[in-house]
């Protein structure tokens, strides 16, 4: 059986303002593509080559488009899917200290020009209560007070 990977993605048709979901399946190892209407239960796209889809495009919150339409990719179709994204992708934390944020801008796009996809973010002061679960493992050292107190200090 050939590999393929299942997702649901959502088209707004820019006419109607009808938000439409499909299920939309690629094919790696031909590069074919398929579409199934999830409302009115049947194919929008039968199985078709496509080369304008590749894995790197295909993650929760991407938009790829197929014969012009611009879909977002919005959940896994299926757990085989769920499995060989997730365990291709990393996920790590980035915190910019209040001395940085100044540079918040020049920081986000370095970090987005380098490949990296930024999949949550927020703006937030930590508290001191915070600051200090976070640093836990320097509780004790030297610095650990000063390091509280400037990582708390602002946004």
């Amino acid at each position: 059986m050939a590999q393929r990977y299942a997702f649901i993605a959502e088209w707004l048709d820019p006419n109607s303002g009808v938000l439409w979901r499909y299920q939309l399946f690629w094919y790696p190892d031909t590069s074919e593509i398929e579409m199934f209407d999830i409302k009115n239960r049947r194919h929008f796209l039968k199985r078709v080559k496509y080369d304008g889809v590749n894995l790197q495009q295909l993650y929760i919150g991407s938009t790829i488009t197929v014969y012009s339409r611009q879909l977002r990719l919005i959940e896994y179709g299926d757990e085989y899917t769920r499995h060989a994204v997730e365990s291709r992708t990393e996920r790590t934390l980035a915190i910019i200290k209040p001395d940085a944020v100044k540079y918040m801008g020049k920081i986000i796009n370095a970090i987005t020009t380098s490949g990296f996809t930024i999949v949550n973010l927020r703006m937030c002061q930590l508290s001191r209560p915070l600051a200090e679960e976070f640093y836990a493992v320097h509780r004790g050292k030297p610095f650990f007070a000063a390091l509280i107190s400037f990582m708390s200090s602002g946004p």
